[in-house]
């Protein structure tokens, strides 16, 4: 006999095997399923950087830029959103440094647009770690490290990358559990 026969020799011995077994599979499963998300979020953003790159845009402002933004984004951004487009151009004054021109300092808020009952595409600033009172966030752009003193080729490639967003022709990346 082997030791498994002779561990499940009752009943209830091979209930508590059966029920370990398919908490095993469960667990397994899970790993697996995280595992092959991670691995199509990876590859999401190579193809992403790679039809950028053929696109002509500059890869290593690129990098710095997404090291520095935040995003959540609906899957098709629209620039002729006007509210969206606030979004941009206020970050784009905010990293330009006329900070007169805007309402909030990015480093204390996160820009965003949200919509409420009837009413879409609403400008709904928040400070991080909040959220609007009423509707839902559908594009929120913020700092990944509000705390962190950026440097000029931070602040430039940050410009670089909104301007280009805005066109709509840069593919850009968005976390979609954002940080508050």
């Amino acid at each position: 006999m082997t030791t498994e026969e002779v561990a499940l020799d009752s009943l209830a011995a091979i209930k508590t095997a059966i029920t370990q077994t398919k908490t095993s599979i469960e667990l397994e499963n899970r790993r697996h399923d995280t595992a092959i998300m991670n691995l199509n979020v990876q590859l999401a953003n190579q193809e992403r950087l790679y039809q950028n790159g053929l696109s002509g845009f500059d890869l290593s402002r690129i990098k710095i830029a997404e090291d520095v933004l935040s995003f959540e984004m609906p899957e098709i951004f629209d620039p002729k959103e006007e509210d969206m487009l606030g979004v941009i151009e206020d970050a784009i004054l905010w990293f330009s440094g006329n900070m007169n021109k805007i309402r909030f300092s990015l480093d204390e808020y996160r820009y965003g647009v949200k919509n409420y009952d009837r009413f879409r595409n609403q400008r709904s600033d928040h400070w991080y770690n909040s959220c609007p009172r009423h509707g839902s966030l559908t594009f929120t752009l913020g700092l990944r490290d509000r705390r962190a003193e950026l440097t000029e080729d931070q602040r430039n490639a940050a410009i670089y990358y909104l301007e280009m967003f805005k066109t709509g022709n840069l593919k850009a990346t968005a976390s979609k559990s954002v940080r508050y």
